[in-house]
């Protein structure tokens, strides 16, 4: 697993941290959070000097983005493991957008390849509390179960579980 993919995963535990679960699913997402938090935190630091980089990058956006009647940018919401991103529309596709974009990035370039090769660095396996499949929540969207699906255990892995328990009683 990813840095990058572990931390999608974190934001999708905060995510359904604020819905009402069963007792067995919050411990779960509790200890596995707990697991990796570290990790994730040291990849959202690696990523603070790409702040002042990110707001040059949103202004540019907003300039260069197809606009309303009203002269406003015309942005769409779309969801995403832990949360929600906006897209200006008009921008995918724009060469001019696309090359004031790399001439926006070139200062920053070191601190990007810093960044990207964190995310890209497997990080160590983790042994996770597994979730059962019904644990979950109704109300979780499928890009949070996306996230989330390291988590789950299969049906055959829960047949084994129980079997290992049954023995030890």
């Amino acid at each position: 697993m990813k840095k990058s993919e572990l931390e999608a995963m974190y934001m999708a535990m905060a995510q359904v941290a604020n819905v009402t679960v069963s007792p067995k699913f919050a411990y779960a997402i509790a200890k596995n959070r707990s697991k990796i938090e570290d990790e994730v935190k040291a990849l959202q630091e690696a990523r603070k000097p790409l702040a002042e980089f990110d707001k040059k990058r949103i202004d540019l956006c907003r300039e260069m983005c197809d606009k309303d009647e009203n002269g406003k940018p015309m942005t769409e919401t779309k969801e995403i493991p832990g949360g929600k991103m906006t897209v200006f529309q008009g921008i995918s596709g724009n060469e001019e957008y696309n090359k004031k974009l790399e001439e926006l990035k070139e200062p920053y370039g070191e601190q990007f390849r810093e960044v990207e090769e964190l995310e890209n660095k497997d990080c160590d396996e983790y042994k996770w509390h597994m979730i059962d499949l019904e644990q979950f929540p109704k109300e979780i969207t499928s890009a949070v179960m996306m996230a989330l699906m390291p988590l789950i255990r299969e049906q055959d892995e829960k047949e084994d579980s129980e079997k290992e328990d049954a023995k030890d009683k």
